[in-house]
């Protein structure tokens, strides 16, 4: 029985008294079998995996070192984040590494040639001679062979009008690279306005195939006009992309130079509700999709791509 005067109090019970009671706990686990098999694997998953970051970052420790900081030395690793970002290899999540220098890395559970090759290919575009053309910054890369560590990159505003306009210029140089690749899926959470650059920190579909194509003899008006789409620059992901639900006609924008408000879901998603009270329940809503650092700010002022249309 929970003890309380009020749901939260009761509440507050159950995690403080009776989580704490070996008797109560093991009462739980034998009732709940497979919620005590998946706690015992997430948390021997967990620790070995935050064993590997570890041998792993001191294995590397030199090169991230000269990589990473113009002194060569991080220091000590401090501190280790998981759930950053995607995961990867059996449930391995990106996670960032602080270390006592003040620098934070982020460490990936996957193979980072790509991301390599396209800081090589940043730093080669800019030794060109180009006419009309601006510098291009690409996030720093170290890898081994099922792992790597990124330059972590930081969000910083604009001091000037015309570093927005070189923000908005940069970003179209780098959707003419991402068109000639076919580079696809480059939403708001995989760009970061470092001020007047635009810095792409997700490669993993820079490089995407069309493995089928629709034969436009046989195909419906809608599906040649979605593979039309797709195959322009609208297809790519970092302009304002609306996704929609045909069903209640919402829509949000997800596009690497979009979403620069706080937006409601179209689509219904899991929460749980009422979490700090006896009334907590698994329930489905509309949930909000917060801004991210996709988009220039400017005197405290997040930007809009459509007035630099011209840029």
């Amino acid at each position: 029985k929970l003890v309380g005067n009020s749901s939260q109090e009761k509440a507050l019970y159950f995690r403080n008294v009776l989580l704490k009671d070996a008797l109560f706990v093991q009462a739980l686990y034998r009732e709940y079998q497979e919620l005590s098999n998946i706690i015992d694997f997430k948390v021997k998953h967990t620790f070995d995996y935050m064993q590997e970051i570890i041998k792993d970052t001191t294995n590397q420790w030199d090169h991230l070192s000269k990589i990473f900081t113009k002194e060569n030395n991080l220091g000590k690793l401090q501190e280790i984040t998981l759930g950053a970002g995607d995961t990867h290899n059996g449930g391995k999540s990106v996670s960032i590494l602080k270390f006592s220098c003040g620098k934070n890395v982020v460490y990936k559970p996957r193979d980072l040639q790509l991301e390599k090759g396209f800081y090589d290919f940043i730093q080669w575009i800019n030794q060109q001679e180009r006419e009309n053309s601006l510098d291009l910054r690409a996030a720093k890369v170290h890898f081994i062979e099922h792992a790597g560590w990124v330059e972590c990159i930081e969000y910083k505003t604009c001091e000037t009008s015309e570093q927005i306009k070189r923000f908005y210029y940069r970003t179209g140089q780098l959707l003419g690279i991402l068109y000639a690749v076919n580079g696809k899926d480059f939403h708001y959470e995989n760009i970061i306005a470092q001020g007047e650059y635009p810095i792409l920190i997700d490669l993993e579909t820079f490089l995407h195939p069309d493995l089928h194509t629709v034969d436009k003899n046989n195909a419906s008006a809608s599906m040649i006009a979605n593979e039309i789409i797709s195959s322009s620059v609208d297809g790519i992901g970092l302009l304002p992309s609306p996704i929609i639900n045909n069903k209640t006609n919402k829509s949000v924008d997800v596009g690497g130079v979009g979403a620069e408000e706080v937006q409601v879901s179209p689509f219904k998603s899991t929460f749980i509700a009422d979490i700090d009270s006896d009334q907590v329940r698994i329930t489905k809503d509309y949930g909000l999709l917060g801004t991210q650092k996709n988009n220039p700010n400017l005197n405290g002022i997040v930007l809009k791509s459509k007035d630099y249309l011209e840029q």
